[in-house]
């Protein structure tokens, strides 16, 4: 999958709930870094930033899908920051995207993506 696809699928995997910014980078660092083998061509380059991994080219890679059509991108939907979510279009492309990889690495992109989505982390206490 390119960059395009993994942001794409991503999104989809959410089954309608929008991410915020941070959720999305988390989401999108850990699919690479959980299944380096499935980014075709260049590989996201994260660095370390305030709220964990970071590369502006997954905000790029959004934008190009909501102008596409196959992304919406919005602010307020989530607080006070932007908003990440696919639209019907798009998460029909992302099923065709799902259902070519085998069944073990498509559960595995949706456990990904709702480990890294599914809200705030508690903190330790270490």
């Amino acid at each position: 999958m390119d960059q395009q696809q993994i942001v794409l699928v991503t999104l989809a995997c959410l089954g309608g709930k929008p991410c915020t910014p941070a959720q999305l980078q988390r989401a999108v660092f850990m699919i690479g870094h959980c299944i380096p083998a499935l980014v075709e061509g260049v590989a996201f380059d994260f660095s370390f930033y305030d709220y964990g991994m970071f590369d502006p080219a997954v905000f790029a890679r959004a934008k190009s899908l909501e102008v596409d059509g196959d992304a919406t991108i919005s602010v307020g939907g989530v607080g006070p920051w932007r908003s990440y979510d696919v639209t019907d279009a798009g998460r029909a492309k992302a099923a065709r995207i799902l259902e070519a990889l085998d069944d073990d690495t498509s559960r595995m992109i949706r456990d990904i993506v709702h480990e890294a989505c599914s809200g705030p982390r508690p903190r330790s206490r270490f």
